[in-house]
């Protein structure tokens, strides 16, 4: 006998298939016992009335048709009894259901939410310099202690997590990145020929149609030239594309579980972007592939690879290229995407 989690025997189904077969079957015979009655009231009225009770048959046919009828409609006032109780108890059942769904959401966002704190604990930003100036720098630190958000912060949090550092919050035009030449790396605006950098706003989005980041301890090795793009490393953390509903702001720490991968070339590099999902968001629990972002976000992958195609557009510079002609890959691929880019990092910085 198969069991729930729980170590209980799963609750019976209210059998509404077989009530309905019984219903169908009923409805057959009160039609061939209707036309039976039919077809004897015909005979009644149409014979001549006879002394001797000619048609006594045919009155006692009647009756037991009557009759038959009768039982039949006591028969189906019974099951209809039934059928509501089975109604009333699937009801209470999906309320049960309902109630049970809740209390597993609630739970969830409780856990994810410790995770998320555990992520994050004891690490706090400083910013120095104005905001939108070359000197603007955001620093981290745990426990009071300056660390590196890219080398410091570990990249898998266990249970298929992973930690998210946020850059650039969803809706925002500057361009934000840890620098990863400067020491301990702080996040700091992207800077193009001495000038700060803006992205423009593309395709109805205000900047950015998404929280951007990275993940730590992962580097895109600029020796390494990937199959599947033909191209070298970035020479960057990889890049990360959150696509919940909530905006993180800079410096935030965000546990994100991975959904696939767009395979962007820039400027003849490999610059992955990995798609994610917060673990809190509404939609975390039923987003787990590429396919569950095209059913629960009808055309947002495309808009997503329209997006990066076209951003540099307006700076004068040509569209970008992909590679497999600009899918987004599935969850397994890009879960190797992340473990090689780790790897490479581990071979590069990881202190032994």
């Amino acid at each position: 006998m198969a069991h729930s989690e729980s170590g209980h025997a799963p609750a019976a189904q209210p059998d509404l298939a077989a009530f309905e077969q019984r219903a169908a079957a009923a409805e057959s015979q009160i039609q061939a016992l209707t036309s039976r009655l039919h077809h004897l009231e015909l005979s009644l009225k149409g014979g001549k009335q006879q002394a001797g009770g000619e048609h006594g048959g045919d009155h006692k046919a009647m009756e037991t048709v009557l009759a038959d009828l009768k039982k039949l409609a006591l028969k189906l006032e019974d099951d209809e009894k039934k059928f509501e109780e089975v109604l009333d108890a699937k009801k209470k059942l999906e309320v049960e259901n309902s109630k049970l769904k809740y209390r597993v959401h609630i739970l969830l966002e409780s856990l994810a939410e410790e995770e998320r704190k555990l992520a994050s604990r004891g690490i706090t930003t400083e910013t120095k310099g104005e905001v939108n100036t070359l000197e603007w720098r955001m620093f981290f630190k745990r426990d009071g202690a300056p660390i590196s958000p890219w080398h410091d912060i570990p990249l898998n949090i266990g249970e298929g997590i992973y930690n998210m550092v946020v850059e650039i919050p969803r809706g925002t035009n500057a361009k934000l990145e840890m620098s990863t030449s400067e020491e301990r790396n702080p996040i700091r605006q992207d800077i193009k020929n001495g000038k700060l950098r803006f992205v423009a706003d593309v395709h109805g989005f205000k900047g950015y149609f998404c929280n951007y980041g990275a993940f730590p301890q992962t580097w895109e090795d600029p020796s390494f030239v990937h199959p599947a793009t033909n191209a070298k490393g970035d020479k960057d953390p990889l890049d990360v594309v959150e696509i919940g509903e909530k905006v993180h702001p800079s410096g935030s720490i965000v546990p994100v579980k991975v959904l696939g991968v767009l395979g962007l070339i820039d400027e003849g590099e490999t610059d992955w972007k990995v798609i994610v999902i917060d673990i809190t968001d509404p939609l975390a629990g039923q987003l787990n592939d590429v396919a569950d972002v095209e059913r629960y976000k009808p055309g947002y992958l495309t808009k997503a690879y329209e997006w990066f195609r076209d951003y540099k557009i307006p700076d004068g510079k040509p569209e970008n290229k992909f590679a497999f002609d600009g899918k987004v890959q599935n969850k397994v691929f890009a879960l190797k995407v992340v473990e090689e880019n780790a790897e490479l990092w581990a071979k590069k910085y990881k202190k032994h």
